[in-house]
Formats: C-alpha cells, sequence, structure tokens
C-alpha cells in the first residue's frame, strides 16, 4: 500500500512538473501574430487542466479512502471524457468550443445535485471549461478594428471650385501665399497643395522646376 501511494505521489508530481513546463513555455510565445494566436489558444487550455486537475488529487483522496457511490464514479468519467475533448481540440488551428459545451452543462448539473466532495469538484471543472469556452470563443470572434479614415482623395482641378487667393489661369494656376507661385495645370503640383500655401508652393517648385516669381 505504501508502495502503491509512493508511486501514486509521483505520477501526481510529475503532472504537476509536465502542466508547469508547459505553462512556462507557452509564456514565450508572443514574438510574432502566429505564435501569439498559438499561445491564446493553448494557455487557457493549461490554466484549465490545472483547475481539473487540483479536482482529480481530491477524487483521488475520496477513492483511497474508502468506497465510491454511483454518482461519484460517474462524476469521474464524465470529467475523463472532457478532458479527452479538450485533448482534442487543443492541437487544432481553429479550435471547436462548441464541441465542449455539452461537457461543461453535465458537469454543472452534477454540481447543482451532489453537495459532497465531488459535486464540488464538478462544479470547479464546471467553471474550468466554460472560461477555456469563453478563451476560444474569443478567438474565433473577429476583433473590431478602429475605422480608419479613408485616403485623402483631391478633385481634379477642372471640377475643383476657387478658393480665396487663388487666380486660375491658362497655362498657369496662382496663389499668394508669400509671393505668387506658377503651377502647370496639369502637372503633380495641383495635388502636393494643402492647407499649407508654402509647403505646396515648393513642392510645386521641384515638380516644374519652375523659379517662384515674386
Amino acid at each position: 500500500m505504501e508502495q502503491e501511494s509512493a508511486s501514486i505521489g509521483a505520477f501526481r508530481r510529475e503532472i504537476r512538473s509536465r502542466i508547469e513546463r508547459t505553462r512556462a513555455r507557452i509564456d514565450i510565445l508572443s514574438a510574432d501574430a502566429i505564435s501569439s494566436r498559438t499561445r491564446a489558444t493553448l494557455l487557457p487550455a493549461i490554466e484549465a487542466c490545472d483547475r481539473i486537475f487540483i479536482a482529480l488529487i481530491a477524487f483521488e483522496h475520496a477513492v483511497l479512502s474508502g468506497e465510491t457511490s454511483h454518482s461519484a464514479r460517474r462524476t469521474v468519467r464524465v470529467v475523463t471524457t472532457t478532458l479527452h475533448r479538450m485533448a482534442r481540440e487543443a492541437p487544432r488551428p481553429e479550435p471547436r468550443p462548441e464541441r465542449l459545451h455539452r461537457q461543461q452543462r453535465v458537469l454543472a448539473r452534477i454540481a447543482e445535485q451532489d453537495s459532497d466532495l465531488f459535486g464540488k469538484g464538478a462544479h470547479v471543472c464546471a467553471q474550468a471549461v466554460q472560461e477555456l469556452i469563453t478563451a476560444w470563443q474569443t478567438l474565433s470572434t473577429p476583433s473590431t478594428q478602429p475605422a480608419r479614415p479613408d485616403k485623402i482623395r483631391h478633385t481634379p482641378p477642372c471640377c475643383r471650385p476657387p478658393r480665396a487667393g487663388i487666380t486660375t489661369r491658362r497655362p498657369t494656376m496662382r496663389f499668394r501665399a508669400g509671393g505668387l507661385c506658377h503651377f502647370s495645370q496639369t502637372g503633380p503640383a495641383l495635388r502636393l497643395l494643402g492647407n499649407d500655401g508654402r509647403s505646396g508652393c515648393h513642392a510645386a517648385q521641384r515638380d516644374n522646376n519652375s523659379p517662384p516669381h515674386h
């Protein structure tokens, strides 16, 4: 009996060690979008398994202490099935949280019906599974990006209303911003006009290679 208990204790410590090692490795996955998504998928699963593992330790002590009821054995089977389903979904590129809904409902129902240690353990497991479902649903929901202002579309010169300080002539346009500058109607300088007349003037001079006229 002592040897069996020692073996169970060693097995339990190994599981705990694996959980901690896995958590540490997942924590470093945040360098890029792909690894960050992997982290967001696996870390909630590890946290849920950690909480379920605590409940299983309590179940183990109860089983070793004496006989267990039919409902207790059923609870253990439900938890085991839940862990298997979690293990199948976690490695998927797109986990399917809906595959865990039934297990979560069964565990929650057991927690409502049984007030013993197994019922309390079922409650812990149901909460852990629900949090995992919520985390995976967030992954499958497109994030809402803030609306970006559309790029400024400049009106063609022929359709642009006259502005104060601008006199339209052919083949040039003039505007006063610390002096008169000439702009070709067909050149790119018209598209560079902004609120700052001086900067537009300088840009136009670079494009048309025409010196300013004072």
